[in-house]
């Protein structure tokens, strides 16, 4: 048995002597002392990666079901909007160049307060219009 991986003990058991065993017996004690430290930190840590890891995956599980739910809704707008005629699609664009009274002046007025800047210099700039 040779001691070639403790410093200073690179000879043979037998030509160790009592002095020489209780000092590697004592370079062995400290060595595990440390190395039990080091276990334990490296046990907390890997605990801690285990809990990150639970949480980080039902996350994504979470947002894996949001993206589904997404996806399946948009397939069905899609089938909606496929699904409408010529007709349906000529009311739609006349909509942005004439639409209903009552709609043209719920735009005017969400556009008048989106820009109420303009008129700050007082009841001149409002005659203006």
């Amino acid at each position: 048995l040779r001691f070639a991986m403790l410093p200073g003990y690179a000879g043979k058991l037998d030509e160790l002597d009592l002095d020489d065993v209780e000092r590697v017996l004592q370079g062995l004690d400290q060595t595990c002392s440390e190395l039990d430290g080091d276990f334990l930190i490296a046990e907390k840590t890997a605990a801690a990666a285990v809990q990150d890891h639970v949480e980080i995956s039902a996350r994504l599980v979470g947002i894996e079901d949001q993206i589904a739910a997404v996806l399946a809704e948009n397939r069905e707008e899609r089938d909606r909007v496929a699904a409408m005629t010529k007709v349906q699609l000529n009311e739609v664009k006349a909509l942005k160049s004439n639409p209903p009274v009552v709609v043209r002046r719920a735009m005017e007025s969400v556009w008048v307060v989106l820009h109420c800047a303009r008129w700050q210099k007082g009841e001149s700039a409002l005659k203006a219009l």
